[in-house]
């Protein structure tokens, strides 16, 4: 098989494998299809402006100027042109400071504004953050800032009762509630206000960014697979792009370890190559995918639009399938496979975030993400498989030619994992599947710059030159080594016909 020809058998294969990983991940996302019409959010925010809030942080400011800070970057981050945001703030009483509007400016200009005094009247908060969003559309969120207990000017009340009892209210009418607060604060009470522990996000003054953008990605539900709006947490659309990634990495890598087997002359896919790549294709996929999520809540936490996480991502996952490939290409090695597989994720995510809406505007097949996903998927395994076959050509040492007669070729990259020659179906070069011939007749590695063989039925080993030829029944190798400081000299035209192995007999271990 001549080298371009391989190149675009890998390539193929890998796309396909890559697709049908994709398409069958499909049912991970039957929950996603979302009407456009709900896709805006209504956000309230509910700051605590209680007398507390003038105290000194260890940076010199007061905690609501601290507090103003982290809101006034979060407001800016936001997509005004979808979402809309209000404000609301309470102490002793509860006052909106601006209905929900789509106005960066004048939301900004009220959070300046804010000013310390009175007690913690969250239930009063709650009520009225319920009431500013009563007539907004879409998903509707309160984002609750508090320092302290709750707490009322009113005698024989209980204020933690009074503000469980709001925040039941503001749930049961479809309000979800996302709290930041301090060691100085109730988490467990808050927590129940919310719902939800994970919900709620302790920080301290100094960190108030972070927390805001914590609550941010849990608001916003960014996912690396999806544009379009949903309701999956954070740890979902961790799970489910690890489950759609393992898919990926089973599809490809089944196609592509058969490709490698059949240009070997191996046996397509036997049933331990499906279950160790079902095995590796799991681990590598489920790390990939996972890590690619977060990598990407990360980035699109600090980037409005994602586009930047979201073609990070896509790297970080090719760099795992490229990676996981390298288990079963011998001597392919870890860091080239990496390279390959960066070059393909770095397609893929480009190909998903850029080509896809231009092509969707063109060809309706192509609007949306089920078929980005397919689609990126694709590319992901093509420019996988194809870079895969061109690193290993270009950075390799040494390899095997492997002359299996009437023209035919393969080449095999040598490196310090043994490459068996044998009689069987496993050996990376099989004379014949016979269970009664030897099962392995030679090992060739390439170790400290010198192509060995060993025989281990006899315990002998040889150096080969660049060139030689060793004959296996039909079948012939031939060592090849690249010119590396000049070291390596072309390999010489030879009529005579190739030579029969002559190893060394090894040398007996001293004892001591």
């Amino acid at each position: 098989m001549s080298f371009f020809k391989r190149i675009l058998t890998m390539a193929f294969l890998g796309a396909f494998g890559a697709a049908a990983g994709a398409l069958a991940g499909e049912f991970l996302f039957s929950n996603n299809e979302v009407n456009p019409q709900t896709q805006p959010k209504s956000i309230c925010l509910l700051f605590d402006v209680s007398g507390s809030m003038d105290d000194t942080t260890p940076q010199g400011i007061t905690q609501l100027q601290a507090l103003k800070q982290a809101a006034g970057g979060f407001v800016k981050r936001q997509d005004f042109e979808t979402d809309e945001m209000g404000l609301v703030s309470f102490a002793s009483g509860a006052k909106v400071l601006t209905p929900p509007v789509r106005n960066v400016d004048k939301l900004s200009n009220s959070i300046r504004r804010l000013e310390a005094g009175g007690m913690t009247n969250l239930a009063q908060g709650l009520q009225l953050a319920q009431n500013s969003l009563k007539n907004t559309n879409g998903e509707r969120w309160i984002l609750l800032f508090s320092d302290g207990k709750p707490k009322t000017q009113r005698q024989g009340v209980d204020p933690e009762m009074l503000a469980l009892e709001a925040a039941e209210k503001v749930r049961n009418a479809g309000i979800q509630i996302v709290a930041i607060t301090t060691s100085l604060a109730d988490r467990t009470t808050l927590e129940r206000v919310a719902g939800n522990p994970d919900n709620v996000f302790l920080s301290e003054f100094t960190a108030l960014d972070e927390a805001f953008k914590s609550s941010e990605e849990l608001i916003q539900t960014h996912q690396m697979l999806t544009t379009e709006a949903d309701n999956t947490s954070f740890v979902d659309s961790v799970k489910k792009t690890g489950i759609w990634a393992s898919l990926i990495a089973i599809g490809t890598g089944l196609l592509l370890v058969g490709a490698q087997n059949r240009y070997l002359h191996r046996r397509f896919l036997g049933l331990k190559d499906i279950l160790v790549v079902a095995f590796g294709g799991i681990l590598t996929g489920a790390a990939a995918g996972a890590g690619a999520q977060t990598l990407f809540n990360y980035i699109s936490a600090l980037e409005a639009d994602g586009a930047a996480g979201r073609v990070a991502s896509w790297v970080l996952l090719g760099l795992g399938a490229g990676i996981g490939l390298s288990f079963f290409v011998p001597n392919l090695g870890g860091v080239r496979a990496a390279l390959g597989g960066i070059v393909g994720g770095a397609a893929a995510g480009a190909f998903f975030v850029y080509a896809i809406p231009q092509l969707g505007e063109y060809i309706p097949q192509l609007d949306g993400d089920r078929p980005g996903r397919i689609a990126a998927a694709a590319i992901l395994g093509l420019c996988t498989g194809m870079m895969i076959v061109v690193v290993e050509a270009v950075s390799r040492k040494a390899w095997l030619v492997v002359h299996w007669g009437k023209g035919e070729e393969s080449e095999v990259s040598l490196g310090a994992q043994p490459l068996v020659i044998g009689n069987s179906a496993s050996a990376h070069i099989p004379l014949t599947w016979n269970p009664d011939a030897p099962a392995v007749l030679a090992r060739v590695s390439y170790v400290a710059g010198e192509i060995k063989i060993e025989d281990p039925n006899s315990n002998r080993t040889k150096v080969l030159t660049n060139g030689m030829k060793l004959s296996f029944g039909k079948v012939v190798i031939e060592a090849r080594e690249s010119a590396v400081d000049g070291k390596a000299q072309p390999p010489q035209k030879s009529t005579a016909p190739p030579p029969k192995p002559q190893l060394k007999k090894r040398e007996p271990a001293k004892s001591r």
